[in-house]
C-alpha cells in the first residue's frame, strides 16, 4: 500500500507516473514465495549513494523483501559481474546504479532472459532489456542547476556574462554526460558567458579541490563554478576557501557554487550562506518508491519503462519552507 509519508516526500511524481493503485497488497510470505531484490551500486563513497541504499533497506523491510546489494567501488567490470552474481542469486528484481550503462548492457540482457526484471535506478542505462528507468531527469537536473547560474549572472552584471568555470563528472557516466550537456546549453545561448575552465572532478570532493585549486591560481576572476555534483561543489568551496576568496552568498566578490544531490555536507554549506544551490533528487525516497513499484507489480500492476522521479532546487533562501520540507531532506535522514 501506498503510504501518505512517500507522498509527502516527494512521490507525488511517481503517483503520477505509474498510476499506482491505493489498495493493499496481499502477499503470502515465506521462502519458497520470498522476493529478492537484488541492487548493483558503484560506490559507496559519496553519500547520495548511502542514501539509495537506506531507502531500498528500509522500504524492502516495510514490504517484507529480501535486498541483496552489491558495492562495485567505481570498477565497470565489478559492476557487470556483480549483475552476474545477484542473477545467480536468485534476485527476481535487479536494481542498477551505473557508473557505465553501455558497459553493463551484456549482462543485462542475459539476466532478462533468464526471466529477471532489471530496472535502472537514480540514472540512465541505454538497453532495450530494461523493465523500467527509475530516475530524475539528468538532464533536467543539469538545466535547473545552469538556469541559476544564469539567474546569479544576470543578476550580478544585468545581463548574462562572466567568467564561469565546469566541473564535469565522472567521464561516461550517464548524469555526467547530461549535466555538461545542460552546461553547453547556456554557455551556446549565452555568448557573454567566458568558460575559463572545464576540467573532470569525478564526482569527488578530494579531486575538485585539488582541480579548483589550480583553476583558482591561473584564474583571479571567477563569477561562478557549475559544479556535476555536490561532492565536487563541496571540494569547490574548500578550496575557494583555502584561496583566501570565500564569502557568503550575496556578500562582494562571492564566487557563486551550484551543484546537485545535497548530500549532508552540502546541507549544512547550504544553511551556513555559502553554497548557492543544490538540485536534491532525494535518494531516499527515490529509492522507497522503486521498491513500491516493485510491490505493485508483484500486485499485477503495469509495467512502466519510465519513472521520472520529481527535482528541488534548494538554496539558503527556501530550503525552510513548507515547498522544500514537502520533498524533503534526505541529507537528514542518514547517519
Amino acid at each position: 500500500m501506498l503510504r501518505t509519508r512517500l507522498i509527502a516526500a516527494g512521490a507525488a511524481g511517481l503517483l503520477a507516473a505509474v498510476g499506482l493503485s491505493s489498495c493493499g497488497i496481499d502477499r503470502s510470505g515465506g521462502t519458497a514465495d520470498e522476493v529478492v531484490i537484488g541492487y548493483s551500486g558503484y560506490t559507496l563513497s559519496n553519500p547520495f549513494f548511502v542514501g539509495l541504499e537506506k531507502g531500498l533497506k528500509d522500504q524492502t523491510d516495510e514490504e517484507g523483501y529480501k535486498l541483496i546489494t552489491t558495492n562495485a567501488n567505481g570498477d565497470p567490470g565489478q559492476q557487470a559481474n556483480d549483475v552476474q552474481n545477484l542473477v545467480t542469486q536468485g534476485a527476481d528484481y535487479i536494481l542498477i546504479c551505473p557508473q557505465d550503462g553501455q558497459s553493463l548492457e551484456p549482462v543485462i540482457k542475459a539476466a532478462a532472459e533468464k526471466g529477471v526484471k532489471v530496472m535502472s535506478l537514480a540514472d540512465s542505462i541505454p538497453s532495450p532489456d530494461l523493465t523500467t528507468s527509475i530516475t530524475a531527469s539528468q538532464l533536467e537536473v543539469g538545466r535547473a542547476g545552469a538556469a541559476e547560474v544564469v539567474k546569479f549572472l544576470q543578476d550580478r552584471y544585468g545581463e548574462v556574462k562572466g567568467n564561469v568555470v565546469e566541473l564535469q563528472g565522472i567521464a561516461g557516466s550517464p548524469a555526467a554526460n547530461y549535466r555538461h550537456q545542460a552546461f553547453s546549453e547556456i554557455t551556446d545561448k549565452h555568448p557573454g558567458i567566458k568558460v575559463v575552465a572545464s576540467q573532470d572532478a569525478g564526482f569527488d570532493t578530494d579531486k575538485a579541490y585539488s582541480v579548483m585549486t589550480d583553476i583558482l591560481q591561473a584564474n583571479p576572476k571567477i563569477d561562478a563554478v557549475f559544479a556535476a555534483n555536490d561532492a565536487e561543489a563541496h571540494g569547490a568551496l574548500k578550496a575557494i576557501e583555502s584561496a583566501g576568496r570565500l564569502t557568503e552568498v550575496g556578500e562582494p566578490g562571492h564566487i557563486y557554487v551550484g551543484g546537485n544531490d545535497t548530500p549532508p555536507v552540502t546541507m549544512a554549506d547550504i544553511r551556513a550562506n555559502l553554497q548557492d544551490v543544490s538540485v536534491s533528487q532525494n535518494p531516499v525516497t527515490m529509492a522507497k518508491g522503486a521498491v513500491e513499484y516493485i510491490a505493485d507489480l508483484e500486485n499485477g500492476g503495469d509495467v512502466k519503462k519510465e519513472i521520472v522521479w520529481p527535482i528541488q532546487v534548494i538554496t539558503p533562501s527556501n530550503y525552510d519552507s513548507a515547498e522544500v520540507k514537502k520533498y524533503g531532506i534526505w541529507a537528514d535522514e542518514i547517519d
